[in-house]
């Protein structure tokens, strides 16, 4: 595959190593990549969180309690 930035893009990832943040071109690359990656995660993390909020509100979920001591009385038993 081959990446073509554009000349704003590819004049702060030079800023970027040449102010010795990165050591490479490749380097900086790797970075926000993991870092878009990393978004990404976390918008879904976001929406799962938004579910289960959504599944709370209508009375849906577990009482926390109740599954606790579900638990200990397993372990107990």
């Amino acid at each position: 595959m081959n990446i073509k930035p554009t000349p704003e893009q590819e004049k702060f990832i030079e800023v970027q190593v040449n102010s010795e943040k990165f050591v490479t071109f490749e380097e900086a690359i790797d970075k926000a990549l993991k870092l878009l990656e990393y978004q990404q995660w976390i918008e879904e993390t976001g929406e799962k969180i938004d579910a289960d909020f959504a599944e709370l509100d209508r009375g849906e979920g577990l009482d926390g309690e109740v599954v606790i001591m579900e638990i200990l009385n397993r372990f107990k038993a």
